[in-house]
């Protein structure tokens, strides 16, 4: 009967690891496809902004022309932030009066009155009015057709007029709208400065403002102005896409419209990182996903910055974040000569990363399929059975895997595809590291060389996770952060708690779990368990607030030791785990488990439990994530013999002292 049952568990045991490798081999192969995607994607965009390059023409007086051809090979375009009211007014192009200021200026004799432009009558001077007055006809009229369109849903009184004065006429365009409800609207782009751009041979970047009354005609008269431009992809300036704001129905249309006008000029969307943008998603969903992102270093922060660390940076975002558009904003102060080595340095770092400048482009297609997704959802089930199984609640893990395995197909084929994808994912990272520390970590004190292999095959059964949840998020959604793998506090925490439940109560003793942990709960605890404790929650809480990409300030010398690591390994691995969660697991593989040693297990989960969750950042690319976590694991290693060999001579020492102690103790009895 015994040797039945056996043979029965082995073969539950393989049935449940057949569907794990299945699950792997159907992840490794959209994995597979997603690196050669991105291998293909070599092009990086960098561009200058047009305000830093207007600055830097008069700085050094010379013709803007000149300073582009200047960079030209070093850059590949410019951008352009659509126009406002109050940047023409900084330029030196527009006044902005009130009516009473009209008035006044009537009575003293700065203007002898206002003239209708069609037919030269004399025109009323409104008091509550805005009245901007143009340093030239082409910008009023330009201002003037942005307004009535864009602002048409609040049916603005718009009257364009001449201006009369001692100087001269002057353009005026009076609006019945306040100040504030104009003054940041974009109103174009200046023509003039688009076909300079051209004229050099460099592409453009236009980047739209935010405007809520999205139609045809206001589309035509923003995306037109692009028709026979160089343009290589739109960016948005705002929070809200244009349209976002208006009743759902006629939000979807502008969203779709704008998505059309973008596939018109045969570019990509552009996704600026760090700045979340309320429709931007949707837009990209209508372009099948053909996007690009861009990275900047904010003007407050170049302040700061040097040259070098500028250069890392954008490198860093290109190589490490799948980033194919760089905004180089210029130091200040910077000259021509000295924007020129920077852009030199820039232009060599990126091509030693093997990327070269050229035109963005967004990343191929990747295969999909329910199916596929559904065979890496089992191989996430099988493994969380596994490891039940290993608990010996075989029936618990049956009953759990068939409710949850049911419940992801339910949402995979008749709900939502999104939310099936990143739950079994976060199921995938949670479990795995679980599973590999369960089965790997023995109560029996090993050999260095069995303690190397055991280590090296818990980090495998580890990354089983990571692969899995590479298979589930395998998407362009993912890879452009239009959606995000979810619960990453979750994944950084439950395998935690997880592996104290099971090694404390599951594991400790042949006691049946419920009673050991109902005897956990009478333990009596003294002063220095309540200090521990303190202790290990300010650790988990600093561990928490590094976790995920807003993660907390960085220390100057962990900023340092990055850097360096950075420099030698080309991919440096993460802190937390080769200084501190890899080393105290592999220490304690050697030590061998016991109760006492339980704070040590839970430190040595992060290392596993990051090793995982490295590769939920799906926007960088699969190669870097492996070579960081490879680095990891083998200077983890060292740090780890390093620590056993200091426990080793500690251990010496120590009973050297002893030793010591006790012969001057009988010397004393003498």
């Amino acid at each position: 009967m015994e040797v039945g049952q056996s043979v029965m568990n082995k073969g539950w045991k393989w049935v449940l690891i057949g569907a794990i490798l299945a699950g792997m081999l159907m992840a490794g192969y959209v994995a597979w496809a997603r690196n050669g995607v991105e291998q293909a994607n070599k092009e990086i965009t960098a561009v200058l902004d047009w305000k830093q390059v207007k600055e830097l023409a008069a700085r050094e007086n010379i013709p803007e022309q000149e300073v582009l051809e200047e960079f030209r090979g070093k850059i590949t375009g410019v951008l352009f932030k659509e126009t406002t009211l109050n940047d023409l007014k900084a330029k030196g192009d527009l006044l902005f009066k009130t009516g009473i200021e009209m008035k006044w200026d009537l009575r003293t004799g700065a203007s002898q009155g206002l003239k209708l432009k069609e037919n030269d009558q004399e025109e009323e001077i409104q008091e509550d009015w805005t009245y901007l007055v143009f340093a030239d006809e082409e910008s009023m009229e330009r201002v003037q057709r942005n307004l009535s369109l864009k602002l048409a849903d609040q049916n603005p009184q718009l009257l364009s007029c001449y201006l009369q004065t001692p100087q001269g006429v002057m353009p005026v365009l009076g609006t019945s709208l306040s100040l504030n409800d104009i003054i940041l609207l974009g109103v174009g782009f200046e023509e003039e400065d688009l076909s300079l751009v051209r004229s050099v041979g460099l592409q453009i970047i236009p980047q739209i403002r935010f405007w809520r009354n999205v139609t045809e005609e206001s589309l035509e008269v923003v995306f037109g102005q692009f028709q026979d431009m160089p343009v290589s992809a739109v960016f948005f300036n705002d929070r809200e896409v244009p349209g976002i704001g208006l009743p759902i129905h006629r939000q979807k249309e502008a969203l779709k419209a704008i998505a059309h006008q973008i596939e018109g000029l045969h570019v990509p969307l552009g996704m600026i990182e760090f700045l979340p943008q309320k429709g931007i998603s949707m837009v990209g969903q209508y372009l099948e996903k053909n996007m690009v992102r861009m990275h900047s270093i904010g003007e407050a922060e170049m302040l700061t910055t040097t040259q070098s660390q500028a250069v890392e940076r954008y490198t860093l975002a290109a190589a490490e974040r799948d980033i194919r558009v760089l905004l180089v904003r210029l130091i200040p102060g910077m000259g021509i000569k000295d924007l020129n080595n920077y852009l030199a340095e820039l232009k060599t770092s990126l091509e030693d990363k093997g990327y070269q400048l050229g035109y963005a482009q967004g990343f191929g297609s990747l295969p999909f399929s329910r199916l596929y997704l559904a065979l890496i959802g089992l191989g996430v089930t099988a493994g969380g059975m596994l490891l039940l199984e290993q608990l010996k609640l075989r029936r618990l893990g049956l009953l759990l895997g068939a409710l949850g395995f049911i419940a992801f197909l339910g949402l995979l084929f008749i709900g939502e595809i999104s939310i099936a994808r990143k739950a079994m994912a976060l199921m995938s990272v949670i479990i795995f590291p679980t599973l590999s520390v369960t089965l790997c970590l023995g109560e029996k004190s090993s050999g260095l060389g069995n303690t190397i292999l055991q280590f090296i095959k818990m980090a495998l059964i580890s990354w089983i996770g990571a692969l899995l949840m590479v298979g589930l998020l395998g998407d362009k959604t993912f890879m452009y952060t239009l959606d995000q793998f979810m619960g990453v506090k979750l994944a950084h925490v439950v395998p935690l708690f997880l592996i104290v439940l099971i090694f404390y109560v599951f594991k400790s003793s042949t006691m049946h779990p419920l009673k050991k942990a109902g005897q956990v709960l009478d333990y009596p605890i003294a002063v220095k368990h309540v200090i521990l404790l303190g202790i290990l929650g300010i650790v988990l809480l600093i561990y928490l607030m590094r976790t995920g990409n807003d993660s907390g300030t960085v220390s100057a010398w962990e900023l340092a030791l990055r850097s360096g690591l950075g420099d030698l390994l080309a991919v440096r691995p993460r802190t937390k785990e080769f200084l501190i969660g890899h080393p105290l697991m592999f220490l304690l593989i050697y030590l061998g488990y016991r109760d006492k040693y339980l704070p040590i297990l839970v430190v040595g989960m992060i290392g596993q439990v990051s090793l995982v969750n490295t590769f939920a950042h799906i926007h960088t690319p699969i190669v870097i994530s492996l070579l960081r976590a490879f680095n990891g694991l083998w200077l983890g290693i060292l740090v780890g013999l390093l620590l056993i060999g200091l426990i080793k001579v500690g251990q010496k020492l120590m009973v050297k002292i002893q030793t010591a102690i006790e012969a001057m103790d009988q010397e004393e009895v003498r």
